[in-house]
């Protein structure tokens, strides 16, 4: 992992270096971060002494961790998102040997492939939500291979995390994200499923921390993280496509044999094609 590391140093340091804080976006989140800092109430972020119901709290309390660690500072916010870039890569490389594990010389181009994407190199350093929402939807996915092999405790058990993470990072959007291919589990990986389909849609339902996680956030931060919460994908109001909301858009077409042929990519192609539009209607909808 020293030249994944190596390349994190060479992606990030610059960015660090050459801008400062935009406004008015990572302004406005590190201002909440502050007002969290100020108050000592980790539950209900504020901003300008208002309860900010807009986004839920998991960026600000990694930023307060930070500044806990480190001391007050300007660069540690933006050095939380390029951290769950890295860790976005490790669970990509180990989907990668889940679905190929002939192909030994992946976690070579992998972190290229993604480092490569413009927009996932701006959004590194970018004190936004969108790579804690692709960490999360990665870390699902990765569970759902796990469980799909018959690990399904563990599996599950990453399912649910990668979901509560999600919530946590930007509401229920991450549903859209990974309830699909959940669902259709059976159909892609009916190799692997030599069980009744119940035990199936049982881990799916179980391993899914949201119906504690909705109320509480209903409870705290009122409807409005329920209905904002769920316009964009992580990133698809900001024009990411396939480089972020995808986070296994290197499927090839024809999929993998080892978890369920042709019908793994195809499931990852609809799902990239779900995103697209409905990043495209979006987009859309907030010009007019």
């Amino acid at each position: 992992m020293g030249y994944l590391a190596l390349l994190w140093v060479v992606m990030t340091v610059p960015l660090l270096i050459l801008r400062p804080l935009w406004p008015i976006i990572e302004t406005r989140y590190v201002s909440v971060a502050w007002e969290m800092w100020l108050r000592h109430d980790f539950l209900v972020p504020y901003l300008n002494g208002m309860p900010y119901s807009h986004k839920p709290p998991l960026l600000f309390w990694v930023i307060q961790a930070g500044w806990w660690l480190f001391g007050v500072n300007s660069w540690w916010p933006r050095v939380v998102p390029s951290l769950f870039t890295v860790g976005s890569i490790i669970i990509i490389l180990r989907i990668g040997r889940l679905l190929w594990p002939e192909h030994r010389d992946m976690k070579v181009f992998l972190p290229f492939m993604l480092f490569g994407c413009l927009l996932w190199n701006f959004y590194m350093t970018f004190v936004m939500f969108d790579l804690l929402v692709a960490f999360s939807g990665v870390l699902g996915m990765y569970g759902l291979l796990v469980a799909i092999q018959g690990k399904r405790l563990p599996g599950f058990f990453l399912f649910g995390l990668g979901i509560g993470l999600g919530v946590l990072s930007k509401g229920p959007v991450i549903l859209v994200v990974l309830l699909p291919v959940a669902l259709a589990g059976p159909w892609w990986g009916r190799n692997h499923i030599h069980k009744p389909w119940s035990i199936w849609y049982g881990g799916v339902t179980g391993g899914q921390p949201v119906p504690v996680e909705l109320p509480m956030a209903r409870h705290f931060y009122g409807s409005r993280l329920l209905t904002e919460s769920c316009s964009p994908l992580p990133t698809s109001s900001h024009g990411g496509g396939i480089c972020l909301s995808s986070p296994c858009s290197f499927s090839p077409g024809r999929g993998s044999p080892h978890c369920g042929g042709k019908r793994v990519g195809l499931i990852f192609r609809i799902w990239e094609c779900v995103s697209a539009w409905h990043g495209s209607f979006y987009r859309c909808s907030f010009f007019q």
